[in-house]
């Protein structure tokens, strides 16, 4: 009895550690830039995702995450306008969840017409997360391509293994609690 009781109460901390999501969602607020969306994340790099933007109340604008591109001898890639660098590094267990720049310049998004493009990334020397965004050329929130700092967090997606193997365990915890009734 007490070997079984045991036994549960493990598989129950078991199944309530959180597993490491691979799907996560974020969310970036500063001034005037406004981005939602979405992240896969694998072996800390960033390899898929959708984000949408708004940029000084405009029109809502959704993009793409660049991923996989051929990095440079600095360890950057470059968006297709040029304007900005990226490389999808990502530390979603620590503080920056975006590792910091120059040494990792953030993650990057683009419109399948390559119109827009979105940059975020962490700037050491203010402490913050920042925030640029690019339409046909031009550099907004500032002329010199330096972004608006905000507020950025990332937010894992429960797994729905880890949902199952819950919902599971509660089954069978609710079934030993049944048949020893029925017993008694």
């Amino acid at each position: 009895m007490k070997r079984t009781l045991c036994l549960i109460i493990l598989a129950m901390a078991a199944t309530m550690a959180p597993a490491m999501a691979d799907t996560w969602t974020f969310s970036f607020n500063g001034q005037t830039i406004h981005a939602t969306g979405w992240l896969e994340i694998t072996s800390l790099v960033a390899t898929g995702g959708e984000a949408t933007f708004t940029y000084n109340g405009g029109p809502s604008v959704t993009v793409d995450l660049l991923a996989g591109c051929a990095a440079d001898i600095n360890g950057h890639c470059t968006s297709p306008s040029g304007l900005f660098w990226y490389n999808d590094q990502m530390s979603p267990g620590t503080t920056p969840q975006i590792p910091p720049y120059p040494n990792n310049p953030g993650i990057a998004f683009v419109s399948a017409d390559h119109s827009q493009e979105l940059n975020l990334w962490y700037q050491t020397d203010i402490s913050s997360y920042v925030a640029s965004g690019e339409q046909n050329g031009t550099y907004y929130p500032r002329s010199d391509g330096w972004g608006e700092p905000g507020t950025f967090s990332l937010t894992a997606v429960p797994e729905p293994g880890a949902i199952f193997l819950l919902l599971t365990m509660l089954a069978g915890v609710a079934g030993v609690a049944g048949a020893k009734k029925k017993a008694a």
